[in-house]
């Protein structure tokens, strides 16, 4: 919390012992020596309003019918062919949206990692899960179907293959020159394997 950092920040005391000699900083009951630094760690949630999933189907591949849905609970990653009598092909993309607005405009930022939970895998053939960013916000105030792409800048992936369990918490490096201190931190997360035609699930 940037707030209570800021509190904290007030009780921080600079003390000269005369020129050429020691500077001692104290921070709460801590006492720092030369060449230590400080880090503040602050966690932001994302925006369930923004959130969302944009999901293309048809009996073709790759579909290209789109629709949007921003109020899920969960979201998808992925994609998969369903059984037949009825052959249709899905593509999942998931959408992540943080108001990072709140972080001070001076502050340096050193590095950045975006947390999921997946609560299902219902992969036969594993993928990477990859996240992208962009010129920030990447889809703004809405998600509507146009934003499918808007993810332009690679950011990391997870392996469903490293999966112990069917859930597991997902840490996805961010490069800091992503957190937009401005405004709002998005991102677009799909499958590597988009473009190959799925022979049956592979999504998350």
């Amino acid at each position: 919390n940037w707030q209570k950092a800021r509190d904290f920040y007030k009780d921080i005391r600079l003390k000269s012992f005369g020129k050429g000699k020691e500077i001692s900083i104290a921070f709460l009951d801590r006492r720092f020596s030369a060449g230590e630094t400080f880090s503040l760690d602050p966690t932001y949630y994302s925006e369930p309003t923004l959130d969302g999933q944009i999901t293309k189907c048809d009996d073709y591949y790759p579909p290209t019918t789109t629709s949007v849905d921003t109020d899920m609970n969960f979201m998808h990653v992925g994609q998969s062919k369903s059984d037949p009598p009825y052959y249709y092909f899905t593509i999942y993309r998931s959408y992540v949206s943080f108001n990072t607005s709140g972080i001070p405009d001076d502050v340096v930022i050193e590095s950045a990692t975006l947390h999921l939970y997946c609560i299902s895998d219902y992969s036969d053939t594993d993928f990477t899960i990859e996240v992208y960013g962009g010129s920030q916000p990447i889809y703004g105030d809405s998600l509507d179907s146009g934003d499918w792409g808007c993810g332009t800048s690679y950011q990391s992936g997870v392996s469903t293959s490293t999966f112990d369990e069917p859930e597991e918490e997902l840490s996805f490096s961010i490069s800091p020159y992503q957190i937009n201190v401005q405004g709002r931190t998005q991102f677009e997360i799909r499958s590597s394997r988009e473009g190959t035609q799925p022979s049956g699930d592979e999504y998350v």
